[in-house]
């Protein structure tokens, strides 16, 4: 077997509820990997910094720079309060940053934090920029997770992570790729009643489905792309989201209308690949919305479908994305592949991510 490695993997997704940490070992028995996950934990923005994040993607670039310093300094303080009290001390750190523009046609994705920021405040080597050699090399660079699908989950016809975006493995296929934005949509929705998110989707729920505003979603570009594909948050933001802030009915029924967007999307891309039964592994956020899982449940099986929903576990549920952060790192330290072509379109695998290391010593 191969030397074990101690990873900590760190992700903030596009849903701006924090970071994610996930403490790892991995070794390799042949083919096989081998994890455990350590120690898991949170930490959250304060007001300023949700702030900052929501408009970082409008300011000058000298602004942008300055925060993408300080916001690598804040991570690395988090990053260091939380090693601290797992008493372990990792042997590199995954940071996946906050995505800021992610644009695959043009080569690049930018996400905030920077590198040695990060390593400078934490003392410890970091890596950083998990997508740009993917996107080198014509590959959308997104979605990731099918690393952690494929290496540390097998076994499940289909995977479905409910972040921000949402986002679909399909290992018969070999694809993987963006859906539709999810709790992007629900918690901006949420918020106009004063709620972070929509607690168990028991809004969405008492709402009615508008027909000519889930016409208007569903009519975007975007969905009907072959994949490989992936969506920037931006994107997001413009074509979806800001459809339903702008609507004039009740937030219930955009609630509902939003739901109900989600599990077409979900559901019509089984049934086009010819998911027909078997397990789907459910993680992310949204596996906590009892009513849009629902929907799924009632979608599938007016298709047809004799799928299984399974939600995992409470770890794997929350912390699946920062668990694929510390596996990329072991895949690149072992010099191995960390994205695969075949899930996001480019012309060979690659070796993603960039090291920081401020403390010679180490």
């Amino acid at each position: 077997m191969a030397k074990t490695r101690l990873i900590l993997g760190v992700m903030s997704g596009s849903s701006l509820d924090g970071l994610d940490m996930a403490l790892c070992r991995f070794s390799s028995d042949g083919g096989n990997f081998v994890h455990e996950v350590v120690a898991t934990g949170q930490a959250f923005y304060e007001a300023e910094w949700l702030d900052r994040l929501r408009q970082v993607h409008r300011v000058d670039v000298h602004t942008f720079f300055s925060w993408n310093y300080e916001y690598g300094a804040w991570l690395g303080k988090a990053i260091a309060g939380f090693a601290e009290t797992t008493g372990c001390i990792p042997e590199l750190v995954v940071v996946h940053g906050h995505t800021v523009f992610h644009q695959p046609d043009a080569h690049y994705s930018i996400q905030l934090g920077h590198g040695a920021a990060i390593s400078a405040q934490c003392a410890l080597p970091v890596m950083c920029d998990v997508r740009s050699a993917d996107l080198a090399l014509e590959g959308q660079g997104a979605p990731l997770a099918h690393l952690a699908d494929l290496y540390l989950y097998p076994g499940y016809v289909a995977y479905l992570n409910l972040g921000g975006i949402a986002n679909i493995t399909l290992p018969s296929t070999g694809k993987a790729w963006d859906l539709a934005g999810a709790n992007q949509l629900l918690n901006a929705l949420a918020g106009l009643v004063g709620k972070a998110y929509d607690d168990r989707g028991m809004l969405a729920e008492s709402g009615k489905v508008i027909p000519e505003l889930l016409a208007r979603l569903s009519a975007d570009d975007f969905l009907s792309k072959e994949p490989p594909k992936s969506l920037d948050n931006q994107y997001v933001t413009d074509h979806f989201t800001r459809i339903l802030l702008d609507d004039p009915h009740p937030v219930e029924d955009r609630l509902a209308t939003a739901t109900e967007h989600i599990a077409e999307e979900v559901v019509r891309s089984l049934v086009r690949y010819s998911i027909v039964n078997g397990k789907i592994l459910i993680t992310g956020g949204g596996a906590y919305n009892d009513f849009l899982i629902r929907r799924f449940m009632e979608h599938s099986v007016k298709a047809g479908l004799k799928v299984e929903w399974i939600i995992p576990e409470a770890r794997i549920l929350e912390y699946k994305e920062a668990i694929l952060m510390a596996l990329m790192g072991y895949l690149r330290i072992e010099h191995r592949a960390n994205c695969l072509p075949t899930f996001t379109g480019a012309s060979g695998p690659s070796s993603n991510g960039a090291l920081y290391q401020t403390i010679p010593s180490l």
